[in-house]
């Protein structure tokens, strides 16, 4: 991408932090960096090159989503969280759902699950039936730190 001579880059739903001296290698060209979903927080991602991130608060999007399971179900919920200890970002959105799920008294977190986004398409499908079998009718609600998972 380098080679084009781009006016600017904008890195998409990929950790800023893990891709740091490929943003390096832009930054010392002088293309401006900017992100979407690219770190934790919006505005400048701290030792990296981004000028700005654009994303929503990742932490407060966990909550309730895990508060949507909890209150879908009645307080019951059997939950199973999947996350890539790959991304900052994903590990904290998964540990925000987790802290709703264990605060609601009757539900239950049944597993975290660490798959890694990239080999998600190969590997839920094997995953889903080991969970199925695992915890069958305990497993109500499956919460996810990306929609790639489904």
């Amino acid at each position: 991408a380098l080679a084009a001579k781009p006016d600017g880059l904008i890195l998409c739903g990929s950790d800023a932090l893990e891709n740091k001296a490929a943003l390096l290698l832009f930054a010392n060209k002088e293309v401006p960096v900017v992100g979407w979903h690219a770190g934790v927080r919006p505005g400048p991602i701290d030792g990296t090159p981004v000028a700005m991130n654009v994303t929503t608060d990742p932490l407060e999007v966990a909550r309730l989503t895990a508060m949507a399971a909890v209150a879908q179900s009645n307080g019951r919920a059997g939950v199973v969280i999947l996350t890539d200890s790959k991304y900052s970002i994903a590990m904290a959105k998964a540990k925000a759902m987790e802290d709703v799920i264990r605060a609601c008294r009757e539900c239950t977190l049944l597993e975290v699950r660490d798959v890694a986004i990239s080999e998600s398409g190969e590997k839920m499908p094997a995953i889903t039936k080991e969970l199925l079998q695992r915890y069958g009718k305990r497993w109500t609600h499956t919460l996810a730190i990306n929609d790639i998972y489904f």
